[in-house]
């Protein structure tokens, strides 16, 4: 998570480099599991920026 660039970077098995997240947060732990879904801009709204 970089907070000052608002981005969170996600990896997945076999990546070579991340996927950088700038919205909304999705991870599904199986395929009937439910979505969790993190709108990264009201996690970041805490975080004092420069």
């Amino acid at each position: 998570m970089d907070p000052e660039a608002r981005v969170e970077e996600v990896w997945h098995p076999g990546d070579e480099t991340p996927e950088a997240v700038t919205g909304t947060l999705r991870w599904q732990v199986a395929p009937e599991a439910p979505m969790l879904e993190i709108p990264l801009h009201e996690l970041f709204a805490e975080v004092p920026s420069e």
